[in-house]
């Protein structure tokens, strides 16, 4: 599956932790359309050349529960740089007044990786079935991995739904979670029809 995902719509009253303003980083509290640049993969696709290969992970483990976020960049050498950063429920008892941000950026960890080790996420993403149809949607309170990728010069963008008929992990998971330095759990309880997002803050984004 090739292309982009593009905001299918957003049901948003604006609030101090929902605002659709940019600055994920820089502001997570404002986070909604710098999430939103980043699940669609804007700066992958804007810088993918034949040179320039680059893969992006992304899991929503239910928006206000937990989010994963893998980047794979090429460094100087033959190795690859593997970047991994959490968000879990926020937790405002873990405010540090150097940096009262904190619990809603995340954690982010990093560790080198081999040419070989790339190659096997890309192996293992390439062999798993069933990502979701074109024009799916996909709900900001539901599980689902969408993976963003620049190679040889095309932007492949890929997407796995977990429901009920679907309820287990995509194949290439296993893969990806071998090589991550962060251990904190996957959140994926079987559990899909109650929502913990705000039902103002609830968006969707649909796949091509």
């Amino acid at each position: 599956m090739l292309g982009m995902i593009r905001i299918a719509g957003i049901t948003a009253t604006l609030s101090l932790v929902g605002c659709a303003q940019p600055g994920y980083e820089s502001a997570p509290w404002l986070r909604h359309l710098g999430w939103f640049r980043t699940v669609l993969g804007q700066d992958l696709i804007a810088t993918c050349t034949t040179d320039t290969p680059r893969l992006r992970a992304i899991y929503n483990g239910r928006y206000d529960t937990q989010i994963r976020q893998y980047d794979l960049t090429p460094t100087a050498t033959a190795a690859w740089q593997l970047a991994t950063m959490v968000r879990g429920t926020t937790n405002v008892l873990t405010l540090d007044s150097r940096d009262l941000a904190q619990p809603w950026r995340g954690r982010t960890t990093e560790r080198t990786v081999g040419a070989e080790d790339r190659q096997r996420i890309i192996a293992a993403l390439d062999a798993t079935p069933d990502p979701v149809a074109s024009g799916t949607n996909l709900p900001s309170d539901r599980l689902y991995w969408i993976v963003t990728e620049c190679r040889d010069g095309k932007v492949h963008t890929r997407a796995w739904l977990l429901d009920d008929s679907r309820p287990q992990q995509p194949a290439f998971v296993a893969v990806l979670r071998a090589l991550d330095p962060d251990e904190t759990p996957l959140e994926d309880r079987p559990v899909f029809g109650n929502s913990r997002d705000r039902r103002e803050g609830r968006f969707m984004i649909e796949v091509p």
